[in-house]
């Protein structure tokens, strides 16, 4: 049993040690407020510490992730719910100057001048949007409505008449060169009955977006399953907007934005997908430029796909450079190879007859003889200029320029040049045709621009946000 005294001694005792301790801690705060040094001391600690967690957990990195997420509500997935102004489109034909003397053989060159811009503002909206946000996938069906825009085109296209190549005669004729004698007999009857000519006068709006041709509507008729349009318009079938597809990209943040499948297949039937895959026709590291990932390099693989390409363009690293929003930018060109006869690209010539500077489009169109390529032929083999005078390849032109925000992985400028050509084989077979024989034959060049000024500006605000 504890004593009274014994008691108030350890009493006595806590109560010395409480106030020896309070005395203590006082005396402590003293020498740390009143002492600069020990006060810059602990402050320099603190702020090293805090250097040490911003370059272990770079805020930037974890808001800008967070601003341009794609899930439920996000203010990437509102802007894909609307009605997005996504690119303009710069047509440019090649109107020919030379019609009579070169179908009737004193020109060997076809003499063309280069007539527009006509150019166009896509306007897209994305049908049946889910996010799947266990697998990180969004799904949705784009559809596009193209208007002129007017005050930014040479002329209205309806009011500008144009002498142009008859791409429905040569490409026809073309692929029946390859047929039988019995079958060529009864296709020259026929191009000689509906009076086809080789080369036709008509408004440039026409030529664009759809004109009558014979040809076409027997093929339509006779052949519904080949062809399932009764009119032939260049931007028109180039753009290809009756036939919907869908396409599912990546939501997570390392490749955002990332093409995983169109149509539920993960490359381009096209180019031999599920045959024989390859690099080639398969989707990897393949965007198609609204959104790229977040933290991207220098070293980032990057290439480009939109359906009308008919395949993908890879891009090469330029420079890094600061744009006039103010913020840094990864400066990219289409890859100075993309077009070459390498073996990177060797699906998209199965026939094994292309020539530097092209690629065969005809498994993406009807299989008529086209053939893709940069605008003027930039960086093409000089025998694609040995019959056709008019055209000046000119890199600052005709060249390509994509600029990506590297934190966000937002895009900024989107621009690039695609010019449609036939390829026409040996047609001495064809009265009409024959004077294009074994020719590439150049018909318009299209300018893919830089987003629109309302996209760039909420791209610009969503950088900073970040």
């Amino acid at each position: 049993m504890v004593q009274p005294q014994e008691g108030a001694r350890a009493s006595f005792l806590l109560r010395a040690d409480s106030r020896a301790r309070s005395s203590l801690h006082a005396l402590r705060t003293t020498l740390i407020v009143n002492n600069p040094a020990i006060r810059s001391s602990v402050a320099g600690c603190l702020l090293l510490l805090l250097s040490l967690a911003l370059y272990l957990i770079n805020p930037v990195v974890v808001i800008s992730k967070h601003a341009t997420r794609i899930s439920e509500g996000s203010e990437i997935y509102k802007l894909l719910n609307g009605d997005i102004e996504t690119i303009h489109i710069s047509s440019y034909l090649f109107n020919v100057t030379n019609a009579a003397r070169f179908l009737s053989g004193e020109d060997r060159k076809l003499k063309v001048k280069e007539i527009g811009p006509f150019k166009y503002r896509e306007i897209r909206i994305n049908k049946d949007i889910n996010l799947d946000s266990d697998n990180e996938m969004l799904h949705y069906t784009p559809s596009t409505n193209i208007t002129l825009i007017r005050e930014l085109s040479a002329a209205d296209p309806a009011d500008v008449m144009v002498t142009m190549p008859n791409v429905a005669l040569l490409s026809m004729s073309s692929m029946m060169s390859h047929k039988p004698f019995w079958m060529k007999i009864p296709f020259n009857l026929l191009t000689s009955n509906e009076k086809s000519q080789a080369i036709i006068n008509m408004s440039a709006h026409s030529y664009l977006w759809g004109y009558e041709e014979p040809l076409i509507k027997l093929g339509n008729k006779f052949l519904p399953g080949w062809i399932f349009f009764t009119q032939l318009g260049l931007l028109d079938r180039f753009l290809d907007r009756e036939r919907p597809y869908k396409l599912v990209v990546s939501a997570a943040n390392h490749n955002r934005f990332q093409v995983m499948k169109m149509n539920d297949i993960a490359g381009l039937t096209s180019w031999g997908y599920g045959e024989k895959s390859s690099d080639c026709n398969t989707f990897s590291d393949a965007y198609e430029g609204l959104g790229y990932p977040a933290e991207m390099t220098p070293s980032t693989r990057v290439r480009l796909f939109r359906k009308m390409l008919c395949r993908m363009l890879d891009l090469e690293y330029v420079d890094t450079v600061m744009t006039p929003l103010g913020v840094k930018a990864l400066k990219y060109q289409i890859s100075r190879d993309a077009f070459d006869l390498s073996e990177k690209n060797a699906c998209l010539c199965p026939k094994g007859d292309c020539v530097k500077g092209y690629y065969d489009v005809s498994p993406c169109f009807y299989d008529l003889p086209l053939a893709m390529s940069q605008a003027h032929f930039l960086d093409g083999d000089p025998s694609l200029l040995e019959r056709i005078e008019g055209l000046s390849p000119d890199p600052k032109l005709h060249g390509s320029e994509v600029l990506i925000e590297p934190t966000c992985g937002v895009a900024l400028t989107n621009t690039f040049t695609m010019q449609i050509n036939v390829k026409v084989d040996d047609v001495t077979y064809n009265n009409v045709a024959k004077p294009f024989a074994n020719m590439m034959v150049p018909i318009a060049w299209f300018k893919i621009h830089e987003i629109p000024p309302t996209l760039r500006f909420r791209a610009a605000m969503t950088i900073r946000g970040c």
